[in-house]
């Protein structure tokens, strides 16, 4: 997908949503836009949900942004909801973001970021200037102004920022973080700075 940009005011879904593409696998996303806002209403609570792509899996994303508002429950990112050993690179979000998690699993950890969800992949030379608010009742949360959850030795960071206020709550446990939430993987000459 190459020079696609879609303009518009909101898309609802379920459990993989994005203003662009709900779940990308293997494909390449190359300068190309959303400025939807998104919403995804899963009762179960694991929706991937992001701005421009819900679930990208393998994918590549370059030179792409998304500028809509993201509500959702489970994994939630202003551009990538779930990033599953995809690679992003020179992109962004503006967007705030919202995430009520009602899922009855309290061994799942969703994973909300201003920028990507869950990240198990590679980004660089990316940022995210909007707000991230999350709150859960049932299960553990993280919560990033850039990512969510950075994880495994494949969660790679490198060059990029955060400039919007982090919240969250939870009733079980939480990590929050003005960059990354909760991190296994590894940040390199990256920062948050909300002035």
């Amino acid at each position: 997908l190459k020079n696609v940009g879609i303009f518009g005011q909101n898309i609802v879904g379920g459990l993989y949503v994005g203003g662009l593409i709900g779940y990308n696998v293997n494909g390449s996303v190359n300068n190309s836009f959303s400025t939807l806002n998104v919403m995804a209403m899963s009762s179960s609570g694991d929706s991937h949900t992001g701005g421009l792509v819900g679930f990208n899996n393998s994918g590549k994303i370059e030179n792409s942004y998304a500028t809509g508002n993201v509500n959702s429950s489970g994994d939630t990112g202003g551009l990538v909801g779930y990033n599953a050993t995809g690679t992003i690179s020179n992109s962004y979000a503006t967007g705030n973001i919202n995430s009520i998690d009602n899922s009855i699993n309290s061994n799942y950890t969703p994973s909300v970021g201003g920028l990507v969800g869950w990240n198990t992949g590679s980004i660089s030379n990316s940022y995210a200037t909007g707000s991230t608010e999350a709150f859960s009742i049932n299960s553990r949360i993280a919560v990033g102004g850039l990512v969510g959850a950075n994880w495994n030795a494949s969660g790679i960071i490198n060059n990029s920022y955060a400039s919007g206020e982090v919240k969250s709550s939870s009733i079980i446990a939480n990590s929050v973080g003005g960059l990354v939430g909760q991190n296994t993987g590894a940040i390199n000459n990256s920062f948050w700075n909300t002035e």
